[in-house]
């Protein structure tokens, strides 16, 4: 029975305005407060950001660095508030946690400019080891686009056959974006959506070691992505074309195309457009 009111919850969840999302999960999580930690481990939300109360950095709270109430900093790998016997990377796979860090704030510069990103890694029972990769980025206004949010939450879970020397790794990507558009024909108008993708690939390996995993996991990573991002652009330039043929039926297809033009550079920017497209 509590299988089928999960599904029924999460199904409901599917069907609600995607501009919502924070208060859809509180709203379903106060319904059924039985489910509440299922309804928290399968509903992605929109990514908060915490501060590392010892060094002043800030980092992103998500199910991925939870423990209770409390959330685990990357930088310090300490929990805020602080708690007992807290839930943390083994020694080794803490380490590969720290390469990995530098790696992705290269990549988030390079594909977001100016964006906030928290990379996890935790143990798996079976050997392996899972790690999310999570980016944060907020748009001011900019050629038509009051303000813009994209959130992207990557899960890489990551399993090893060392019979074979083969390791197999699977992607998750949801990307969560909203933003608001304004201008005189079209007035304040808020998009919001999201889109999750999956991907899986797999590697043998001579030599398994930290860089045999992060350069797969980074690959896959950048791959998914710019598909995600590619499909994203494409719907949400649909969605533009459709408001302003209903917003105003006189407008010539001319002015509707070069209105759409106008909102595209700043649409482009709160979806995180790459700097190398």
């Amino acid at each position: 029975m509590d299988k089928d009111k999960l599904l029924a919850s999460l199904n409901l969840y599917r069907r609600l305005p995607a501009s919502r999302l924070r208060q859809n999960v509180s709203a379903l999580a106060n319904l059924r407060p039985e489910l509440q930690d299922e309804i928290l481990r399968r509903v992605e939300q929109p990514l908060e950001v915490l501060t590392d109360e010892k060094n002043g950095l800030p980092y992103i709270k998500s199910e991925y660095n939870r423990d209770g109430d409390s959330y685990r900093s990357p930088h310090s790998n300490e929990y805020y508030p602080p708690i007992d016997k807290p839930l943390l990377p083994s020694p080794a796979l803490r380490e590969m946690e720290q390469k990995a860090m530098p790696l992705f704030r290269e990549y988030v510069y390079l594909y977001y400019e100016s964006a906030l990103h928290s990379t996890y890694f935790w143990d798996k029972e079976d050997g392996g080891f899972a790690c999310a990769i999570l980016i944060k980025k907020e748009v001011d206004q900019s050629k038509g686009v009051k303000r813009g949010t994209w959130d992207s939450i990557n899960v890489v879970d990551v399993t090893i056959d060392k019979s074979k020397q083969r390791v197999n790794y699977r992607i998750t990507t949801t990307a969560m974006l909203s933003f608001v558009i304004e201008n005189e024909t079209a007035g304040e108008v808020t998009l919001a959506g999201t889109y999750t993708k999956q991907r899986e690939d797999s590697d043998q390996y001579k030599e398994l070691n930290d860089e045999f995993h992060l350069a797969n996991i980074g690959k896959l990573l950048e791959e998914t992505e710019t598909q995600v991002r590619n499909y994203l652009e494409v719907v949400y330039l649909e969605k533009l074309k459709g408001l302003y043929s209903t917003q105003d039926l006189k407008m010539s297809p001319q002015k509707k195309q070069k209105e759409v033009g106008t909102l595209l550079p700043g649409m482009k920017n709160a979806m995180a457009n790459s700097k190398q497209a």
